[in-house]
């Protein structure tokens, strides 16, 4: 018996030792038992967002796109705004068309630094659905804006630009949105566009590094006030509803930071003490 036993176990894992196999599998359910919770944590939160109203700006690609698909299929009512409005009423109609939810698109000068165009945004989406729920803030600079090519040739003024679309304009919502939020203890979440112009690749990221940095550290902030506060960190081809699932879910639990991909985590850890390696592979 015991070298039938044997044999059946190095069958199934060449070049394994016997006592080891039981651990390998222990491990995989363990594994799979938790990825079956998580999907049913993820559910459960998703299944809060019926009824709700839910604002994101840069929907029209990436994830932020999935994340607005997401949410009507989850029952909410989606608010999807920036610029190249066409593209919005076509995104808009297709969710209304597939999802449970409605959706509304809406314009929205993702530039604008001032607050302005953030309070008009703000205003219309609440005139149309009567309250405000949550808020993605996803919306990124669609051309270089002078910060294209080698860092001498940047134009002047050019970070300065990158910076107001990518980083004050979320500053600017987020503060406008944030007594509708309190009001209702909403949430709000920064997410980094996905689809960054090769251009301007340095100015970009150092837009969103921006970013992060100050919702991560408005976390606590905003906790005491009942609006939770997420910084979702994509992958490069980060676009996959599954994504768009754990980033929301995220985002109605207020955990402070999500990456979407482990290689992003990983990198994450190493730059405190290898940031020549995280650097390469980063790239």
């Amino acid at each position: 018996m015991m070298s039938f036993k044997k044999s059946v176990n190095v069958a199934l894992v060449p070049g394994l030792k016997p006592p080891f196999l039981p651990i390998v599998v222990v491990a995989c359910c363990a594994a799979l038992v938790r990825r079956l919770l998580n999907k049913r944590r993820r559910s459960a939160a998703l299944a809060t967002l019926k009824g709700r109203v839910v604002l994101v700006t840069g929907a029209t690609n990436g994830l932020s796109k999935q994340v607005a698909m997401k949410a009507a299929a989850s029952g909410a009512n989606v608010a999807v705004a920036g610029q190249g409005f066409n593209a919005l009423e076509q995104l808009s109609e297709q969710i209304s068309r597939q999802e449970t939810g409605q959706c509304v698109p809406f314009e929205y000068d993702t530039a604008d630094a001032s607050g302005l165009a953030a309070a008009r945004l703000v205003s219309a989406v609440v005139d149309r659905f009567g309250r405000l729920d949550a808020v993605v803030s996803a919306a990124s600079a669609t051309d270089d804006l002078g910060a294209a090519g080698a860092f001498g040739k940047w134009a002047p003024g050019a970070l300065g630009r990158v910076m107001d679309s990518n980083f004050a304009s979320h500053e600017a919502l987020a503060r406008i949105a944030l007594p509708l939020l309190k009001a209702v203890r909403g949430s709000f979440m920064s997410l980094s566009a996905t689809a960054s112009n090769p251009g301007n690749q340095a100015a970009v990221l150092a837009s969103k590094a921006a970013a992060s940095s100050l919702f991560l550290a408005l976390w606590g902030d905003m906790k005491k006030h009942g609006v939770g506060c997420t910084v979702v960190c994509p992958g490069g081809k980060s676009d996959s509803a599954e994504e768009a699932e754990r980033s929301l879910s995220a985002m109605i639990y207020g955990e402070p930071l999500v990456y979407t991909e482990a290689r992003q985590a990983f990198v994450a850890a190493l730059q405190p003490i290898a940031p020549h390696l995280a650097l390469k592979l980063s790239d």
